[in-house]
């Protein structure tokens, strides 16, 4: 009977970790689409208008920066921000361009 309790409690463990763990790809697989959309609507702009912003989408809080790179290279980052089980969790994608010049536009 002790060794069968064990293995119930084992398999409840296991179950309870694989679970969490299906949480954290789901989370973390909507963040990266988010960061994805909104790094690919920043790298369109021509370079005049590359400004820092900030939204949320759902639980997700989002943030872009931009930075001088060399030359007239910039990297624009984003940064997605969640709660998970009432802590913090992140995820940051960034990309070199070159911003298109004021008179293109985005393909």
């Amino acid at each position: 009977m002790t060794i069968l309790s064990a293995g119930v409690i084992g398999l409840l463990a296991g179950f309870s970790l694989s679970i969490r763990a299906g949480s954290r790809a789901m989370h973390l697989q909507e963040a990266v689409t988010i960061a994805e959309n909104q790094l690919a609507l920043s790298i369109t702009q021509a370079a005049d208008r590359l400004t820092p912003s900030a939204g949320s989408s759902g639980q997700y809080e989002w943030e872009v920066a931009f930075e001088d790179k060399e030359g007239a290279l910039k990297e624009a980052a984003v940064v997605v921000a969640w709660l998970e089980r009432g802590q913090e969790q992140t995820f940051r994608l960034s990309r070199i361009f070159l911003p298109l010049a004021q008179d293109q536009e985005a393909p």
